[in-house]
C-alpha cells in the first residue's frame, strides 16, 4: 500500500502511521495530492489524526498548502486543545517559513490569547507563538518557557498590538 493509500484509509492507526512516514522521510517536496489528502485529513473525525497532520504536516515540513486548512481550523473549526496546540505551531511554522500573512496571523494569536474561556495551555502556546512570529524570544528562552499563559510572565502590550494588526516589534524598540 503507498503512502498516498494509507492516507485515504479507514484504519486510523494506518492513516496516523502514514502521516508519520511522511514527516520522518526526508523529502524536499510532496505532489499536490498528498497535500490534499493531508488537508482533508485536518477535518477526520479523531483528534488524533488531526494532531499529527498539525505536527507532521505543519510544523515538521512546515507544507504551504495545508496553511488554508490549518487557518480554517484555527477560526472555529477546531474545538479540541490538543489539536489545537500543534495548530497554532504548525501555522506560526509556516509564516516563518515564508508563506501567509504575518499580521493576519498575529492577529489570530492574540485573538486566542485573549480568550479567557480557552484553555491555559492553548492560550500560553499563542502568546508563545506570537513571541515566535516577531523575533521577540529566543530559541533558548522559548525551550525553557512553560507553556500554560498562567505560568508565564506576558506582556499585554504585545497581544494588544497583535489584535489592533500592529508589529509588536516595533512597539517595544
Amino acid at each position: 500500500m503507498t503512502v498516498l493509500e494509507s492516507l485515504s484509509s479507514h484504519n486510523v492507526d494506518e492513516i496516523i502511521d502514514a502521516i508519520y512516514a511522511l514527516g520522518g522521510a526526508r523529502i524536499t517536496s510532496l505532489g499536490e495530492s498528498t497535500i490534499a489528502s493531508l488537508g482533508v485529513l485536518l477535518s477526520h473525525s479523531d483528534p488524533q489524526v488531526r494532531e499529527a497532520v498539525a505536527t507532521q504536516g505543519g510544523v515538521r515540513l512546515r507544507l504551504a498548502g495545508l496553511l488554508p486548512a490549518i487557518m480554517c481550523r484555527l477560526g472555529g473549526a477546531e474545538s479540541e486543545s490538543e489539536v489545537l496546540i500543534p495548530l497554532l505551531d504548525a501555522a506560526t511554522a509556516i509564516v516563518l517559513h515564508g508563506s501567509g500573512e504575518r499580521r493576519n496571523l498575529s492577529m489570530l494569536l492574540a485573538e486566542y490569547v485573549g480568550r479567557e474561556s480557552e484553555n491555559d495551555e492553548v492560550r500560553g502556546t499563542a502568546y508563545l507563538c506570537l513571541l515566535k512570529l516577531w523575533g521577540l524570544i529566543s530559541a533558548n528562552a522559548l525551550a525553557r518557557s512553560p507553556t500554560r499563559l498562567s505560568e508565564l510572565s506576558w506582556d499585554p502590550a504585545i497581544v494588544s498590538a497583535s489584535r489592533s494588526g500592529e508589529n509588536p516589534a516595533a512597539r517595544s524598540t
